[in-house]
């Protein structure tokens, strides 16, 4: 594609951190945008569903604003459906992560992202978000995806430092001490 027809995915970007800002639920956006990318990459049905000639236009934007209504924030929603009229809803993971760093920027922090098996308690998230803010020197937004992958624990990646607290690297870090 010439790039006179490319789509710059950055006025996406830039106008869901508009509408989450003026929803007043811009974390809560955040975390949405990543869970619902991370839902659009990982399931292929869903990705099927979105690109089959053979559902109307029409019908699968019926079907995503139903699934999505209610369960995510407005500003959201708004994004997605346009995204969807655009034909870029595939390009969801690109638009995420350019709204994350230019939220992160708008708010001068770093945003980072939290991989854990399974869901933890919010007093624990908070603990580790301020253990890795303290780590990096400045305030770090971690992001929570579920990685069934992971057998236990967490890995945080902020930027270009991860932090591998994951029972796999704990068990290769013992396999490595007892063959010496």
């Amino acid at each position: 594609m010439p790039d006179a027809q490319k789509p710059d995915l950055d006025l996406y970007a830039d106008a869901l951190v508009a509408l989450a800002e003026a929803s007043g639920a811009p974390t809560r956006v955040e975390q949405q945008a990543l869970d619902l990318a991370h839902l659009f990459e990982t399931h292929a049905d869903l990705r099927r569903f979105v690109s089959d000639p053979a559902v109307a236009d029409a019908g699968k934007a019926a079907a995503l604003e139903e699934a999505l209504r209610g369960r995510v924030e407005p500003a959201l929603l708004h994004t997605v459906r346009l995204l969807f009229d655009a034909g870029l809803l595939p390009r969801l993971s690109e638009v995420v992560a350019r709204y994350l760093d230019k939220s992160s920027r708008r708010h001068k922090r770093t945003a980072g992202v939290l991989e854990t098996a399974v869901p933890l308690p919010d007093d624990l998230l908070a603990r580790i978000n301020e253990a890795v803010s303290e780590a990096v020197g400045h305030e770090v937004r971690l992001l929570v995806e579920q990685n069934a992958e992971l057998i236990g624990g967490v890995r945080v990646r902020v930027g270009d430092m991860v932090i591998d607290g994951s029972i796999e690297r704990q068990m290769a870090d013992l396999r490595r001490a007892l063959l010496g």
